[in-house]
């Protein structure tokens, strides 16, 4: 069994609860900010808030996205979970390089020196304050996930010592992957591009899909290749309805794969209520969406399935 790492400390698998394994709960002003005035949750009390409604709701585990470098708010999230008693779960690795300044001091790295700078985070603890250049400080918390951004058909090319040391770190430190797509993010090049670097596909949660790529058969492809699907378009409302989003994920489940399923709500400012009183909020899938789909007919064991056992497989094993 992998050891679950949250912010906080070591997570014992049966203690995971429920968990939504995509979320954003603090981010500070930065390059996304100028992109979509969202991409920015600084407020410390008001992103406590949405924490506190999500565990009212019966939650205990989040895993925040956010990775290295691009106003990831850690001693936030660390605040956060000492006073709430959720779970939360950091990331190393990268994002987009849309959500970085020009000249971002990440990108002039080696290999090598990628790779070391993701597990130091994995093994010893999150660097902070680096938005602007690397500061070389470090907190006791660790990250305990690696996210990558996924994003045009050549970004494994061109990104090629990136992608490598953050599946290498993931494999060193025996950590989960989280990965971002686009509609044009090369999925299946991915994923045989991280196997051979030896990343098991039970430790990769492919991201976004539900609102990013509209060919089903290829969705199906990542849950047969043993990897998850983390879908996250819930109550985002400007991509689809929850019909659409129940009708997706009740064809993964007729097909036999409701194991390899993941929930989350990617959130943005625009989806917490304490930051915009009429969005969705962070208790959004627990409160409402878990509700629907029971109207629909699908399983309270399934939907168990997907809240809990997957995550904790995923995370653990």
């Amino acid at each position: 069994m992998r050891e679950i790492m949250s912010v906080l400390g070591s997570i014992a698998g049966e203690a995971l609860g429920i968990c939504q394994c995509h979320e954003h709960l603090m981010l500070g002003k930065g390059e996304g900010y100028y992109i979509n005035s969202d991409l920015c949750m600084d407020d410390r009390e008001k992103s406590e808030e949405e924490v506190r409604r999500f565990r009212k709701a019966g939650g205990t585990t989040l895993i925040d996205a956010q990775p290295l470098g691009c106003c990831r708010m850690e001693e936030g999230l660390c605040e956060i979970a000492g006073r709430t008693g959720a779970r939360i779960i950091a990331s190393t690795g990268f994002h987009k390089r849309a959500f970085y300044p020009a000249g971002h001091w990440l990108f002039g790295k080696s290999e090598k020196e990628l790779q070391s700078l993701f597990e130091d985070e994995i093994f010893q603890g999150m660097y902070v304050e680096c938005d602007e250049g690397f500061s070389g400080r470090q907190i006791g918390w660790k990250a305990g996930i690696v996210k990558i951004a996924l994003e045009d058909s050549d970004c494994l090319r061109a990104g090629r010592n990136l992608f490598t040391a953050a599946i290498r770190a993931a494999v060193h430190g025996e950590k989960s992957l989280l990965v971002h797509t686009e509609p044009d993010s090369p999925v299946r090049e991915f994923l045989s591009f991280a196997g051979k670097l030896g990343m098991e596909p039970g430790r990769i949660a492919v991201c976004h899909m539900d609102r990013t790529k509209a060919d089903r058969d290829l969705h199906l492809e990542v849950v047969k290749s043993g990897a998850f699907l983390e879908y996250d378009t819930i109550g985002r409302f400007k991509y689809h309805d929850n019909e659409r989003e129940a009708e997706l994920i009740e064809e993964i489940i007729s097909r036999g794969f409701s194991d390899r399923l993941l929930l989350s709500l990617d959130t943005t400012a625009a989806r917490m209520k304490a930051y915009k009183k009429d969005a969705v909020g962070l208790d959004y899938i627990l409160r409402e969406f878990i509700p629907f789909m029971e109207k629909r007919g699908t399983d309270k064991s399934v939907i168990g399935k997907m809240l809990t056992d997957n995550s904790r497989r995923y995370l653990e094993a």
